[in-house]
């Protein structure tokens, strides 16, 4: 590795040559690239803009949600056994991930896309697609082993903040993508990025203030039949 592919690679420069070594002997071929991208997003997506069409990014997400799967199934071994039940809702899965996968993708691509455009931005959506894809990919199998030992007693706990610490890097990554594919300015790249996860933020809170006041709500009513059962009916 030169040292200008160190230096685009940032903060992750001096890890890069081991990982990618590691990443470069699994046998499906995206593996490489998807780490690659986690390393150097823009890099990565140049060298294979090519693949910017639907065909190429459906299969790289429908690989990634193989890739998850994977990980999600050995962390439900571990913590349940291989049962029956745990095999048939595994086998299921096994065609929910990867579908689940391509249409998430793309739904969460259109508005970040609708998002960029309304700041200006001058790439186009399957280029962005793509891009976003193949830095997610990086992050799924980056996260993998510790996903993978999630459910491990304690360890479990320590393995989920490294997966969280690998995601939040990802989100540096989703920023230089959207900065880079639509020619945006930092703060306006920036924008595109949180928006969304402060409008998830807040619909969440909303959400979960509504279910508490329902629940409450019931919770008090029972309450109160209760308490007026103990009183003998009017005659």
């Amino acid at each position: 590795m030169t040292s200008e592919a160190a230096k685009d690679s940032g903060p992750l420069s001096s890890i890069e040559a081991p990982v990618m070594g590691i990443l470069s002997k699994v046998p499906l071929s995206q593996v490489p690239m998807w780490g690659k991208a986690y390393f150097q997003p823009m890099e990565t997506f140049a060298a294979n803009r090519k693949d910017a069409n639907f065909g190429p990014v459906a299969i790289n997400l429908m690989l990634i949600g193989l890739v998850a799967w994977a990980s999600f199934s050995i962390a439900s071994v571990i913590s349940s056994g291989l049962s029956l039940s745990t095999g048939a809702a595994l086998a299921v899965l096994l065609v929910l991930f990867p579908i689940s996968m391509v249409i998430g993708m793309f739904i969460s691509s259109g508005i970040t896309f609708v998002l960029a455009k309304i700041f200006g931005g001058k790439g186009g959506f399957m280029e962005q697609t793509f891009a976003l894809t193949l830095v997610y990919g990086g992050f799924t199998v980056f996260a993998f082993p510790f996903q993978a030992l999630s459910s491990v007693p304690i360890l479990g706990f320590i393995l989920g903040l490294v997966t969280f610490a690998i995601g939040i890097y990802n989100l540096y990554n989703h920023y230089l993508i959207i900065k880079g594919v639509h020619s945006l300015t930092t703060w306006k790249a920036i924008a595109v990025v949180v928006i969304p996860i402060i409008i998830a933020l807040v619909a969440m809170v909303v959400f979960l203030a509504i279910f508490a006041a329902i629940i409450g709500g019931l919770i008090g009513g029972a309450i109160m039949a209760k308490g007026m059962g103990a009183f003998p009916p009017a005659m």
